[in-house]
């Protein structure tokens, strides 16, 4: 193990992982909130054979309106109820469940990443690469008790995404498809890259 200061999530979920003792690793945010059952729900998609498996994430009563858009905008994928898919294609690692010789193999979380958020992106994308799927289960859940409370606070961290998912897609570049790189490089085009980017959102929001 080597140290790493300051101390990044992507270095610190690979020491976690490395001195796991079990088969399985589980991730779960300091902000999150298991279910009391939600090992026992991941344990019975694992035995099915499933390699990697991501749990939906619930919102605590009482979180409010800028809470609610920071818990849709970033954690899409994840919300229970949002969409009937078995598979997605990203999970955060706030409720992540993973075989320990799968991210070993896979070379674990890319410590590139200095900040939370574009990690969990490029392990997604890295595990279909190699064929597997990310399995996803509503009845394995958190409840993400977060503190994005304010519009500023939401946006700060909605931001933050852009921000590494900008990042990992320079990263992944190369790999891209022909249609992909097009349309990433006008994104790169001032004042069109944003104006873009904002009709998206607000597509999103709509």
């Amino acid at each position: 193990l080597h140290e790493v200061y300051p101390p990044t999530p992507a270095h610190n979920r690979n020491v976690g992982a490395q001195l796991a003792a079990a088969e399985w690793v589980l991730f779960i945010d300091s902000d999150c909130v298991p279910a009391p059952d939600l090992v026992l729900r991941l344990k019975e998609i694992a035995l099915s054979g499933e390699q990697a498996i991501a749990g939906a994430v619930a919102l605590p009563d009482g979180m409010g309106y800028w809470g609610i858009c920071d818990h849709f905008f970033g954690f899409a994928h994840q919300v229970a109820g949002a969409h009937s898919s078995q598979y997605i294609p990203y999970a955060a690692s706030l409720v992540f469940c993973i075989r320990k010789d799968l991210l070993r193999s896979a070379g674990g979380f890319h410590e590139v990443f200095t900040s939370a958020g574009g990690e969990d992106r490029e392990l997604s994308w890295r595990l279909q690469k190699h064929g597997v799927k990310i399995r996803f289960s509503p009845q394995a859940w958190v409840m993400h008790n977060h503190p994005r409370r304010s519009f500023l606070s939401a946006w700060k961290h909605i931001h933050h995404y852009g921000e590494v998912t900008a990042q990992f897609r320079l990263l992944v570049f190369s790999e891209m498809s022909p249609g992909w790189k097009a349309g990433y490089h006008l994104l790169r085009v001032p004042v069109l890259g944003e104006m873009l980017g904002l009709l998206r959102l607000t597509l999103r929001a709509l």
